[in-house]
């Protein structure tokens, strides 16, 4: 209900007697409280009254009507204005994964005050949880809100959120919304197949869980609640976990799993169904203890030349499910156990083991010879302790071996392999790659290098290595260098036009094999130079080109050969049709009839002194033996229809793309200038050189 009160003054005769009505033009109004005075010294009369009610209207008018005992009236219209009509709020809630609401108010006049209302629909009457007014315009709530307690148990949605209005005139408008409490994560049911693990009581399963929240809020690795007996977990980081389950006789099982987001709200219940894969036995890490790669009776020597600081030995177990964070030394007689990862060997050395790398790290404070026993031990994820192994440094002081720079010669796409020895009689147990060739790969076995080229280079290709003794002690850097024969990769050659002095090296990729082998040929033709050739006359020629290893007189060859076809058009004739059409007789020579039946089309040039008219892709119409026959029009349309029968030569060519050659094989025809016939009443004559007429005598 809205209220507004009004005060009028309104003049009248010097009277204490006041009768006064007020009115309205609408029904809806009510008046209330109206009251009324007379002051004798300003002769006023004072008037006020209450105004109830004011939605039903927009602008509406209020009479007040006085009088006094004397029979004098006066009477005051006042208009008055529904300004509450304009006030109007709504609630804004800009991310449905926060409950923040704004009220946005239009109309009215400001300041506004703000009471916020919030709790269950039809509680808002009985039970409303009032902020009372204040100048907020802006509700935050909690995911776990449950005002007054108000809330059912388990209850989540709806909850109704109200907001009421009041403006500086008094006026009061309200919004409601409702909105539920639906932030909760939710990830899919999955299906996982699970490895085994043993352990001592039976087989375990075992499987990594990652997660994926397609719900609101943040998962934050909160651990998970697994409704199955027996089940642990392990958090790996990053919503990832590592289930373990125990032995079940079925072939798979269902995990009901539930967990938590940043706003502690639970997720949906999703299955994660368990598959078995493999037999799951009992493995030998924990039935029958561990197994060491490059042990032997869980002994193992590595030789150390003490002119080294350190030496590293890369712990290498053949079984899984090693725990290399529980390793730790043991310490023997002159030894001391810092920790269990740093072991002292009194006047000798330190040994550490890093558990990320898998390494044991053997560096020395005083050089000596001797072997240096280390011994450890490591758990598995049995929570059981290996054997003892000892690693002994057998710690010498040797000599490094020297190799002088070699050179090797191998063809092309052979494998070169070399055995590298000392110069001082010592042993090379492996080679250091320093620098690899440019072309092709390079390996090495112990002493052994093996280099393939996988393509030819014109400049011998270095390598760059380092000999290393039994002891691990590196001698000085040496090269080999590898020359590389090739025959080359023959490419065949066909053309239309005689080779006159040809370089045969030209046939072969890229041009670079110029040195080192002999052209020879099957043909009856003279090389000069090793691979000068003339060609004139068409035909198939073979050539070989051959290198010759001039370590081990091994040889190689590849073969080329030249096609000379020399395809060209003989003769041209153009035969006269019409006034406006010609038909070209082209003879060729060189085609053979397979060759000609791809020609489907030709190109002519009408020539005019030295004025071309192309008439490209003229149809063939006819091939006879080695003729071709194409008809072709004079007129030229983009030139008012005009016949070019003045022409002076015809230029008949046939395109690259239907002959063998690289290029158009083209013939002109030049015309001929006939003597002129003049007829007249007294018979036939020679008209010397007097032009009377032109006519073009048809060929037959």
């Amino acid at each position: 209900m809205i209220t507004i009160n009004r005060t009028y003054t309104i003049t009248l005769l010097d009277s204490n007697v006041i009768n006064y009505t007020i009115t309205s033009n609408k029904s809806c109004i009510t008046i209330d409280n109206a009251s009324g005075s007379f002051n004798g010294t300003t002769k006023k009369i004072y008037v006020t009254y209450y105004v109830k009610d004011l939605d039903c209207f927009t602008n509406n008018l209020i009479t007040i009507s006085v009088s006094n005992d004397k029979g004098c009236s006066n009477s005051f219209t006042d208009t008055l204005v529904n300004e509450c009509n304009s006030l109007e709020v709504s609630i804004e809630q800009p991310d449905s994964n926060n409950l923040l609401f704004n009220a946005i108010v239009t109309g009215g006049k400001p300041p506004y005050l703000y009471n916020w209302i919030y709790g269950l629909d039809n509680q808002f009457t009985d039970n409303e949880p009032s902020l009372g007014y204040h100048s907020q315009k802006q509700l935050t709530l909690s995911w776990n809100h449950n005002p007054a307690n108000i809330l059912p148990p388990g209850y989540k949605n709806p909850q109704g959120i109200k907001v009421l209005v009041k403006d500086s005139n008094g006026c009061i408008s309200e919004a409601l919304n409702y909105y539920s409490l639906v932030c909760e994560p939710f990830i899919a049911s999955q299906t996982i197949a699970a490895q085994c693990f043993p352990l001592t009581t039976g087989d375990i399963r075992k499987f990594v869980l990652s997660l994926i929240n397609s719900g609101c809020g943040n998962l934050v690795n909160n651990p998970l609640v697994i409704n199955y007996a027996g089940t642990t977990q392990r958090s790996r980081g990053n919503n990832s976990y590592e289930i373990t389950v125990p032995e079940f006789s079925t072939t798979s099982i269902v995990l009901p799993i539930t967990v938590t987001n940043d706003k502690n709200i639970p997720s949906n219940t999703f299955n994660v169904t368990v598959t078995k894969t493999g037999n799951c036995k009992i493995k030998p890490d924990c039935a029958s203890g561990f197994i060491l790669n490059g042990y032997t009776s869980n002994t193992k020597t590595l030789q150390f030349d003490n002119s080294a600081q350190s030496i590293i030995h890369i712990v290498d177990f053949a079984t899984d499910y090693i725990d290399y964070d529980t390793f730790t030394f043991v310490a023997s007689a002159g030894q001391v156990l810092t920790n269990a990862t740093t072991l002292t060997i009194t006047n000798k050395g330190v040994a550490t083991f890093n558990a990320a790398t898998k390494t044991i790290t053997y560096t020395q404070t005083t050089a000596n010879v001797s072997v240096i026993p280390i011994k450890w031990k490591v758990k598995n994820d049995c929570e059981i302790f290996s054997q003892e192994f000892t690693l002994n440094i057998n710690s010498v002081l040797s000599t490094a071996p020297t190799v002088t720079n070699l050179t090797k010669t191998l063809f092309f796409r052979d494998t070169s392999t070399t055995t590298v020895t000392s110069n001082n009689n010592t042993t090379i147990s492996s080679l250091k790659i320093i620098t690899n060739p440019t072309i092709g790969t390079l390996s090495v076995n112990g002493n052994v290098v093996t280099y393939i080229p996988v393509s030819y280079s014109a400049t011998n290709q270095t390598v760059t290595l380092q000999p290393v003794n039994q002891y691990g002690k590196s001698g000085s850097n040496f090269t080999i260098t590898y020359t590389i024969l090739s025959s080359g990769v023959a490419v065949p050659l066909i053309t239309c036009s005689s080779l006159t002095n040809y370089s045969l090296f030209n046939l072969l990729r890229n041009g670079s094999y110029t040195a080192g082998g002999a052209w020879t040929t099957t043909s009856n033709l003279q090389i000069a130079n090793n691979n000068q050739v003339t060609v004139t006359t068409t035909g198939l020629y073979n050539f070989i080109y051959t290198v010759t290893n001039n370590t081990n007189n091994t040889t190689k060859a590849t073969s080329v050969t030249i096609n000379y076809i020399n395809q060209t058009i003989s003769d041209l004739d153009i035969i006269y049709v019409d006034i406006s059409t010609r038909k070209a007789k082209i003879t060729t020579t060189g085609f053979t009839p397979e060759q000609l039946n791809v020609i489907t089309r030709v190109n002519i040039k009408v020539i005019i002194n030295t004025i071309s008219y192309p008439i490209n892709n003229v149809t063939v119409g006819s091939i006879n033996n080695s003729i071709i026959y194409a008809e072709f029009s004079l007129i030229d349309e983009d030139d008012n229809n005009i016949i070019r029968s003045n022409y002076t030569s015809i230029e008949v060519s046939i395109p690259s793309d239907l002959n063998d050659c690289n290029s158009e094989i083209t013939r002109i025809y030049n015309k001929i200038p006939q003597e002129l016939i003049s007829t007249n009443n007294t018979g036939t004559g020679v008209v010397g050189n007097t032009i009377l007429s032109i006519t073009e005598v048809p060929s037959i």
